[in-house]
């Protein structure tokens, strides 16, 4: 018998919570949006982007600069940049894991001139991006990201003006 009244009072409190979730959840006010404003950011800057053949690369880039052979290419432009700045990008497929890829350009990069100002790789190792300087007028950003045909080499030139 009292086995059956534990069994009784616990149905009893099971069914009061279902009835107290289902009317707080039949009575909740929905939540208003207050519309804010976009923080005080700068705009982004403007330029105009020029599409390139993908059989080559852009003029200024080391001739030698991609370090692999017969790269799929997913896009080849050259941008004048708001404020005196000219962009080159070229972005490709590898058939190399993302280490190799870093540690090529890395050692190609060094071994020509550049000096690494930043780098750094994500924790997740989906994407690694490491920015290269040479001289006052010039800057070479590296980015290597996942996708699902392989790892995308983004290599961006940025020349000042």
């Amino acid at each position: 018998m009292n086995q059956k009244k534990k069994l009784i009072l616990i149905a009893l409190m099971v069914i009061l919570a279902i009835a107290a979730a289902t009317w707080f959840v039949l009575n909740m006010q929905p939540s208003t949006t207050i519309n804010q404003p976009a923080a005080n950011l700068p705009p982004a800057p403007k330029y105009t982007k020029t599409d390139l053949p993908t059989d080559k690369l852009p003029e200024v880039f080391p001739k030698d600069l991609i370090q692999e052979t017969s790269p799929i290419i997913l896009e080849n432009y050259e941008a004048d940049v708001e404020g005196g700045i000219k962009q080159y990008t070229i972005k490709y497929v590898s058939n190399l894991d993302q280490i190799t890829i870093i540690q090529t350009y890395l050692k190609y990069l060094l071994k020509n001139g550049w000096s690494i100002s930043q780098q750094g790789i994500s924790k997740s190792y989906e994407m690694a991006s490491m920015t290269v300087f040479k001289g006052k007028d010039r800057m070479i950003i590296l980015a290597v990201y996942n996708q699902t045909a392989g790892f995308v080499v983004d290599i961006t030139l940025l020349k000042s003006l």
